[in-house]
This record gives C-alpha cells, sequence and structure tokens, in this order.
C-alpha cells in the first residue's frame, strides 16, 4: 500500500515515522494541502514512479487538545509555570501557528475540507498502530516504538492537573476544530 503521514506535533509522530520508515511517505510537519501539491507537481513534472495524492492512503493522528498543550508546555522547557505559560500567549502561539494547529495540517485552507483519509487518535495509539500496521501488511512489527519521550515531563503527571478555568477556556476556544470535530472533552 501507498501511504502519506501527515505529522501532527505532539502526537507520536516520530514514532510513526521510524517505524514505518521505508513504507509511509512523511514530509515533516507540512500540510496535507503542502504535501498535496508537491504530488501534484511531481506527478506533472514526470518524476519517475511519484506516489500520486489520489492513490494514497493519507493519515495522520489527533490528540486531547488539552493534553496536546499541556506535551507542547514541557517540550518547550519553559522556565515559567504552565498557567503564565498560557498567559503570555506561547500556548496561542504554539497551538494556532501556521503548521502546528490540526486544523492548519489537515485541512484545505479555502474550503475547510479534510484532507487525509483517516485520523486516529493518539490517546488509544496502540490500537491505531495496529490497525495502521494491518493496512500496511506490515506484520513484522510486534512493539511500538516510543521515541522523544519527554524528560522534563513527569511520568506519571494527569495534564488536568495543569489547569485552571482560565487555562481550560483558552484552549478550548484555541481548538475549537479538534475538539468539536473528534469530541474531545476536558
Amino acid at each position: 500500500m501507498k501511504a502519506l503521514f501527515v505529522h501532527v506535533p505532539k502526537t507520536g509522530g516520530n514514532t510513526i515515522r521510524r517505524a514505518f520508515e521505508g513504507h509511509v511517505a512523511y514530509n515533516g510537519h507540512q500540510t496535507a494541502e503542502q504535501i498535496r501539491d508537491q504530488k501534484r507537481r511531481e506527478a506533472l513534472g514526470g518524476d519517475q514512479n511519484p506516489l500520486t495524492w489520489s492513490e494514497a492512503w493519507k493519515f495522520a493522528f489527533v490528540r486531547n487538545p488539552w493534553d496536546r498543550a499541556a506535551s507542547l508546555y514541557y517540550w518547550s522547557r519553559s522556565p515559567v509555570p504552565f498557567g503564565e505559560w498560557c498567559r503570555n500567549g506561547e500556548a496561542a502561539r504554539i497551538l494556532r501557528a501556521e503548521n502546528r494547529s490540526a486544523e492548519s495540517l489537515l485541512c484545505d485552507r479555502q474550503t475547510g475540507e479534510l484532507l487525509v483519509d483517516d485520523v486516529f487518535r493518539f490517546e488509544v495509539f496502540a490500537l491505531e498502530f495496529g490497525d495502521i500496521v494491518r493496512r500496511l501488511g506490515a506484520d513484522h512489527w510486534t512493539r511500538i516504538p516510543h521515541l522523544q519521550r519527554n524528560p522534563t515531563k513527569p511520568p506519571d503527571l494527569n495534564y488536568r492537573e495543569l489547569y485552571s478555568d482560565w487555562s481550560r477556556g483558552l484552549v478550548e476556544g484555541l481548538c475549537q476544530w479538534e475538539i468539536q470535530r473528534f469530541e474531545y472533552e476536558f
């Protein structure tokens, strides 16, 4: 199967990239729209055996926005507490930045159309990973490599512990598309 992976940051993308290297096309943090346009140019440019947009199975992962914001906070290694990080605009800057929000990465900017065939959930990564293995016919993968463990995030932390009502509302406002589309709850 020919497959393209669209990487939403902090959703296990590096693990997917490494696990399926050579089996899934990976384009960093490019948007699905950018990848689609690139694949169209490659096909028009006469590239030998290009992976075309229309024939590829396109997939991505999403993550609960509140959990993802907490992960981004720890990944940023910010010296300020989480609430202050949210108040000073860092959460908004990162969550809504071009090529960082799930919506901007997965949808057509003009039409809002979802451009990938399947969107999997980070929260059930092992189950979803197994589905990808089956779809790709890659039965030899028996375990999931966990790459880029965040060394600054306490291992037993429940993301909900970081939030005040205000910061919870901020992330909710910034991530309406993911929350509505994938029925996420705090």
